[in-house]
């Protein structure tokens, strides 16, 4: 498997900016913290967007690493790892491969795991405690 490595080039939505239209992201990524409001669809698997927690976004959002500390107003489709901070607040539709929500965020919406769950678990009680098979 071939290792990814952190996107080349980075755009930045600054805090008190607001940005309207869609952006496609080429291995590359994106910062919000400010206010994008239309969507963001990352090509690649380096393509990566951070909603920092003075962020908002409305919209659609899809990439293949995808972290939300701010708000978030929109579908999210990530092919890879999901991160909910603590201080997010995310309505929508959340599509994920990976998923780590930090305790104090509020999620309104559906979570729709791309991965068959109960292949990846063989035993119930093994999963609960932390056990893995191998």
């Amino acid at each position: 498997m071939r290792k990814k490595s952190k996107p080349v080039n980075s755009s930045l939505i600054a805090e008190g900016c607001e940005f309207r239209g869609d952006v496609v992201l080429i291995d590359s990524e994106l910062i919000v913290a400010g206010t994008f409001i239309g969507s963001v669809k990352g090509d690649g698997e380096n393509a990566s967007v951070t909603i920092c927690e003075t962020g908002k976004m409305a919209g659609e959002l899809s990439a293949d690493t995808i972290e939300i500390a701010g708000v978030a107003e929109c579908n999210v489709n990530s092919n890879g790892k999901l991160k909910i901070g603590s201080s997010a607040t995310v309505r929508g539709t959340l599509k994920y491969s990976q998923l780590e929500v930090e305790p104090g965020a509020q999620i309104v919406g559906d979570l729709e795991s791309t991965v068959n769950a109960r292949e990846n678990v063989k035993n119930i009680e093994d999963y609960a405690s932390g056990k893995t098979s191998s």
